[in-house]
């Protein structure tokens, strides 16, 4: 819970959103940002909606490590995100014949039920594929999609 909590609390979200999000008072996310107020002193009550904000939250911090990351390559690739692979193909017009034959990966296999990642360079008509399970982490994210 802890490390959730200080992961929440070191990232790009501001002190209002997370405010806005858990019902704990902007100052008091201020508090903890900067050192005022300790995590040990924290009641159980604002943990618990700290960590299920983080919870909440995780994936799209992952997705924008991962923005970060690929913006600084030279590529002029992007990505998009997607809640799962029916909503990927229903944005992007696509059967999934049509997916498997743009992926590139050799041995490509639609994962279901799971948030996608498709990472695209514009100049080419492939791209890759990253299905996230929960476990993963923003480097996993990142080596499926080499």
């Amino acid at each position: 819970m802890r490390n959730q909590i200080k992961k929440l609390l070191a990232s790009d979200l501001t002190s209002y959103r997370i405010s806005v999000e858990t019902g704990i008072p902007q100052s008091k996310i201020g508090y903890l940002r900067n050192g005022k107020a300790k995590l040990d002193n924290l009641s159980l009550a604002y943990a618990e909606k700290l960590q299920n904000y983080y919870k909440k939250v995780e994936l799209e911090m992952k997705i924008n490590e991962i923005r970060k990351e690929l913006e600084n390559t030279e590529r002029s690739y992007y990505i998009e995100y997607y809640a799962n692979i029916e909503e990927a193909l229903e944005e992007r017009d696509m059967s999934r014949e049509e997916l498997n034959d743009r992926v590139d990966a050799v041995g490509f296999e639609i994962v279901e039920d799971v948030p996608v990642i498709i990472y695209e360079n514009p100049e080419s008509s492939l791209f890759n594929v990253a299905f996230i399970t929960e476990d993963m982490t923003t480097e996993d994210i990142l080596n499926e999609l080499e």
